[in-house]
């Protein structure tokens, strides 16, 4: 959210509302001030721009990667569970939206002691009407932070035993933190061998996302354990010790961890971004490639490629969960 104010010289009120590319802005113009506020409520991939371009010029097609939707993911005894933590997303959103409130009563006084009290009695009515909205903002932010958050009790030594989680699969989450670079594919392209050639000779090619994975207690949990957050695209993966929440705006779904399988497995890609620290060069290969690896000569800007030794994680579940993470530590 950003918050803009400037002066005008109109005479009137008025109130619009314009989509923008980045989200949607909400203009309150009042005699001598206009505030802007904009919210953005949409995500900015981090996808390679060098990838989209090189995609294009493709002949193979793409094998999207779909992941089943959030209504996939409800099992009837975490019912309750799932709507409490989505009303407190709600009702989050709406003190994000009512607390920019606060700010107009301060600028209604200036402007009337401005004028030297000759302003119509209407302001101090909106003075006060916006004080209150902005203060119930504020209570409300301060209470779904605290008393309304839902606390999570369990002993995560017996849910790690319930869930045979083996030690690898621990350590699997463990690399996805500890990754300098960590990105979600969303699309495969396995290359005809016309692309190949023009692929530094890799058999496929992804179309991916950067994203991150941290150590981050979700605002409406209250718990003393670790709490793992992937955020992925078009949501968010909540990890608990017996728990995985999926969330996507006010909607949520529910996975028991056992229901999860984590594969993974090693893999030589070819990078045209800047290499990663943690990452492991195998060997260098030219952008255009003959088959015999030599650099096709008929392009100009034929540049050396490094290969990269990259480690490809999959999450599934039989519900429908299908994520693909690639993960720069070797």
């Amino acid at each position: 959210m950003s918050l803009k104010i400037t002066t005008n010289k109109s005479k009137q009120f008025s109130f619009r509302i314009n989509p923008k590319n980045s989200g949607i802005e909400f203009t309150l113009v009042i005699p001598g001030i206009t505030i802007s506020i904009v919210l953005k409520g949409l995500r900015n991939s981090k996808s390679a721009k060098g990838r989209s371009s090189q995609a294009n010029s493709l002949h193979s097609p793409m094998q999207k990667i779909a992941c089943a939707d959030i209504e996939s993911f409800q099992p009837e005894r975490y019912q309750s569970l799932r709507r409490n933590i989505s009303l407190l997303i709600k009702l989050n959103t709406f003190s994000n939206w009512i607390i920019p409130c606060i700010i107009l009563p301060a600028l209604l006084l200036a402007m009337h002691f401005l004028y030297r009290g000759k302003l119509p009695t209407i302001f101090l009515l909106f003075t006060f009407i916006f004080a209150l909205i902005g203060t119930v903002g504020i209570l409300l932010k301060i209470y779904v932070h605290t008393m309304g958050r839902i606390p999570i009790d369990y002993d995560t030594s017996v849910c790690d035993s319930e869930n045979a989680l083996a030690p690898n699969e621990t350590s699997k989450w463990m690399k996805l933190l500890q990754a300098q670079v960590l990105w979600q594919i969303t699309g495969i392209y396995h290359l005809q061998e016309a692309d190949q050639k023009e692929n530094a000779g890799s058999p496929f090619l992804y179309e991916r996302m950067r994203i991150t994975a941290q150590y981050k207690k979700p605002f409406y949990l209250k718990t003393k354990a670790r709490v793992i957050q992937l955020k992925l695209d078009p949501f968010t993966l909540i990890l608990l010790a017996d728990k995985c929440l999926v969330v996507r705006k006010s909607k949520v779904g529910l996975l028991q961890r056992n229901e999860i399988i984590l594969s993974e497995e090693t893999i030589a890609y070819p990078e045209i971004e800047e290499i990663p620290g943690d990452t492991k060069v195998l060997q260098y290969t030219w952008k255009y490639v003959n088959n015999d690896g030599s650099p096709d000569k008929r392009y100009k800007d034929n540049v050396k490629l490094p290969i990269c030794f990259y480690r490809k994680i999959t999450i599934r579940s039989e519900s429908g969960l299908n994520i693909i993470l690639l993960i720069s530590r070797s």
